[in-house]
């Protein structure tokens, strides 16, 4: 190993390259204003879904984050919804199924004409996008429960049961009347 003072270049360190300007905005691949509105559609599930489940998993660290956050986001939600009239069970479900498919839920089966209304989704959560960011797909239970507080307020109950294997949910409704 030989010294260098600084002066004369050292063959065994290479040369520097100098840094290359970012390229031009028209040569950007796929640009912000190609995406279709079903692409944008799926970015802005894909966001929610990323959100909640990174949020939940942070907040899990926190001694009663989650409870503080699932109240919340209850309160907030259940603005949206007119709590003075009775709600049916049917009218219920296929609110949160509104909610659920703007998180990205497909609805494989429903069935509303029934004193037990139910329904199975898919893709809340997607599981490739958790294991992608490494987030607990699990996680995605918490949305579930925020549903439930807002039926609770409606006057019903919320079930859901979360297939671990497929992601599937299977939801349902009860009210009181």
């Amino acid at each position: 190993m030989k010294d260098n003072d600084g002066d004369t270049p050292d063959p065994e360190v290479p040369p520097q390259v100098p840094m290359q300007a970012p390229p031009l905005i028209d040569e950007i691949e796929h640009g912000s204003a190609e995406y279709t509105d079903d692409e944008l559609f799926e970015q802005a599930a894909f966001n929610a879904q990323a959100l909640v489940l990174g949020t939940v998993q942070t907040l899990s660290t926190v001694e009663g984050g989650l409870d503080r956050w699932r109240v919340g986001i209850a309160d907030v939600f259940a603005r949206g919804w007119d709590l003075t009239r009775p709600w049916r069970a049917a009218e219920i479900l296929d609110a949160l199924l509104t909610n659920y498919r703007a998180f990205g839920a497909d609805i494989i089966e429903v069935d509303l004409s029934t004193q037990l209304p139910t329904a199975l989704i898919s893709g809340l959560p997607d599981l490739e996008l958790a294991a992608t960011l490494e987030l607990d797909p699990g996680h995605i239970g918490e949305l579930f429960a925020v549903g439930g507080l807002i039926v609770q307020r409606l006057g019903g109950t919320l079930a859901w049961e979360i297939d671990e294997e497929t992601g599937d949910v299977r939801l349902s409704v009860t009210t009181v009347s």
